[in-house]
């Protein structure tokens, strides 16, 4: 078992200079710099074994091992800290090795869960680290390019707190891929992405401290003023607690949600001072880190408890302590390692704040670290993937160089070993489009995974009169439903191509293969426009995905708003799943701090007495979880039912 850390003879005399205490605590100065080197060395270590068991024992990449990891590492070299350099480097290898194989799914925006999140968190560990760009960026910028919504902002779809859970994660990791890995042939889109981004940025309203810091790096990388970046600091700063921590969840959060932890405390400390300029020496930033000093372990890890209630990944054991909690613990172990490293670097003074290339780098391409991409050699060559210097050219070149390309005789209907052509990608500019079909381009043709362009167009965001010059070309009315295009616009939030294919005969049901409707699809990303559109134009509420309908969806992911959409136009709330759960059963599940979820649904006549399958109620898995708030509302519900509950469906 482990034990709390011990600090050193150093250590203690700098807290006393500090004047700590277990409550409310008042810092003038750092602790001693030298301890807090050695200090991050060890947790340096014990997050580099994790990581390479992880990739003994998992094929998959995580964001919080191999993302958070490589961006330790990346900050460790620059700010001349002690590491293992070989391992560092074979985790490296082996994540780019891990995602050459998808490269060309990625060109069709698949490939990845939640890519948002997961390749765009691997991209900022990349480019922490120095990574050049290669083919590999330029395919993953291009899928992330494409999944931008149209107000802006990019969407978390696996909603697993608190790294996976929100937005505004989604929109940072994808800005800062963009930003870092943006090449030279796309650059005035990749500016024109960024500048929406802030558009929908300066009118938010975070709330978690995910959300926060999130926020407050997606206006970093999306090029925001320092008034804007301050104003939204303030407010990230007014939620510390009295024992110089954050917590993932606000003020207003019930029980132990509310308790100060490594993760948010890390985050917060590392975004304050890379995106808001804070010093290290500032009162603030001291009561932080003297907070992440009480709560480390001697073996220099820090522990948080998982916030799950529902299966994620397996647990297995993967080399970093805290047994079911490690997952999200590597991952705040993580932040509040690169905190203890800004604070231990003796360059950040309270005149001077290091601004890191991990946060405050630039464009790899622009700052040297590869050439701009070329294509001058044979137009008939493959690479192992099949993909022509054409189809690359029209993923990371320039218009120009496509001409040149075809000029020079490039078969512009080449495709790679899965099928994609050109044509599929090139659908993010529509004089890419129309160059390629005036030389021949078949706009027919279809990938291995289904996709023609038409589709594609549909799928890929700010491409409207991209996608309606393929469709017509097409002039198919089976191709408005056959992988709808109308789910593809819809994944992206786009009401004016939703519109549009409605009005060519689209079906509105008709959905992903795996079952899932438009609707379905926007309730599970939190999609409220694209949900009241949707409703608008008669999608059928009541359709399910593996029995669980759009409001179960809302309700198990936190939506408030789209729970009372969905309730004010008529959704069935005691309607069950094919284990006996209900909305209500959700509500009590996946408390988050929502609350005012479980209140609507009973004030919609939900009925807290109704047992799953297994026989498990809304209230035994509020009391198996430990929801306070909602404890209270349901037992306050068993013991008097309302009137609406005594009725309902």
């Amino acid at each position: 078992m482990n034990t709390r850390f011990r600090p050193s003879l150093a250590a203690l005399l700098s807290w006393a200079v500090l004047g700590c205490s277990m409550g409310a605590v008042s810092a003038k100065e750092l602790p001693d710099r030298f301890f807090l080197r050695r200090s991050v060395e060890e947790s340096v270590f014990l997050l580099q074994k994790s990581a390479d068991v992880w990739y003994d024992k998992k094929s998959c990449f995580s964001c919080h091992h191999q993302g958070l990891g490589s961006a330790v590492i990346g900050l460790a070299r620059e700010l001349g800290y002690k590491y293992d350099v070989e391992l560092a480097s074979d985790q490296i290898e082996t994540i780019i090795w891990g995602d050459e194989g998808m490269r060309e799914a990625m060109l069709q925006g698949e490939g990845h869960v939640d890519a948002q999140i997961s390749i765009g968190i691997e991209l900022f560990g990349l480019a922490a680290g120095g990574e050049p760009p290669s083919k590999l960026t330029n395919a993953i910028v291009h899928d992330l390019a494409g999944k931008q919504v149209e107000d802006g902002h990019w969407l978390s779809e696996s909603h697993r707190p608190p790294l996976e859970d929100s937005d505004y994660s989604g929109t940072a990791w994808s800005l800062r891929s963009i930003q870092a890995y943006g090449p030279p042939g796309r650059k005035a889109e990749m500016d024109r992405r960024r500048a929406n981004a802030l558009i929908w940025l300066e009118s938010a309203a975070p709330k978690t401290t995910e959300e926060r810091t999130m926020h407050l790096l997606s206006l970093l990388w999306a090029g925001a003023g320092k008034d804007s970046i301050q104003k939204y600091a303030d407010e990230l700063v007014s939620e510390q607690r009295e024992d110089g921590g954050w917590s993932q969840l606000p003020f207003s959060s019930p029980d132990r949600l509310a308790d100060s932890d490594a993760y948010a405390t890390g985050q917060a400390l590392v975004v304050l001072n890379q995106a808001a300029g804070m010093p290290v020496t500032d009162d603030v930033f001291v009561r932080g880190l003297h907070y992440l000093l009480e709560t480390r372990f001697e073996d220099g890890s820090w522990r948080v408890e998982s916030r799950r209630t529902t299966p994620g990944n397996r647990y297995f054991e993967s080399g970093f302590p805290h047994g079911p909690d490690q997952f999200i613990s590597y991952a705040a172990s993580a932040w509040a390692t690169m905190a203890c490293m800004l604070a231990g670097d003796r360059r950040q003074t309270a005149e001077m704040v290091l601004k890191t290339r991990a946060f405050n780098g630039g464009n790899l391409y622009e700052e040297g670290f590869t050439s701009t991409p070329r294509f001058d050699g044979d137009v008939h060559a493959r690479d192992d993937q099949g993909a022509t210097l054409l189809i690359e050219a029209a993923v990371s070149g320039s218009l120009e160089d496509m001409k040149q390309l075809i000029e020079r005789g490039a078969d512009v209907n080449a495709a790679t070993l899965q099928g994609v052509t050109a044509l599929m990608c090139s659908v993010h500019d529509p004089e890419r489009v129309r160059l390629l079909l005036w030389r021949g381009a078949d706009f027919r043709a279809r990938s291995k995974l289904g996709y023609s362009a038409s589709i594609l167009a549909a799928k890929f965001s700010e491409n409207f009169e991209t996608m309606k010059m393929l469709l017509a070309l097409e002039d198919d009315g089976n191709t408005l439903n056959e992988t709808s295009s109308l789910f593809a616009a819809s994944m992206v939030g786009d009401r004016q191509k939703v519109g549009w294919l409605l009005e060519q005969g689209a079906n509105i049901d008709v959905g992903h293969s795996v079952g899932e409707t438009p609707l379905l699809y926007a309730a599970r990303q939190g999609e409220y426009e694209m949900m009241r559109f949707l409703l608008e134009r008669g999608a059928d509420i009541e359709a399910t995905r593996g029995e669980t309908t759009s409001l179960m969806m809302s309700v198990r992911y936190g939506f408030t708003d789209q729970v009372k959409l969905l309730l004010a136009t008529g959704a069935s709330v005691n309607r069950v799943d094919h284990r006996g759960r209900t909305a209500l059963f959700w509500g009590a599940t996946m408390d988050w701090g929502h609350t005012e979820i479980v209140e609507a649904l009973l004030l919609a006549g939900a009925d807290p007495t109704i047992a799953a399958t297994d026989g498990r109620t809304p209230l035994s898995q509020a009391e198996q979880f430990d929801h306070g708030a909602i404890l209270a509302v349901l037992r306050n519900a068993v013991s008097v039912p309302s009137e609406a509950a005594t009725s309902s469906d």
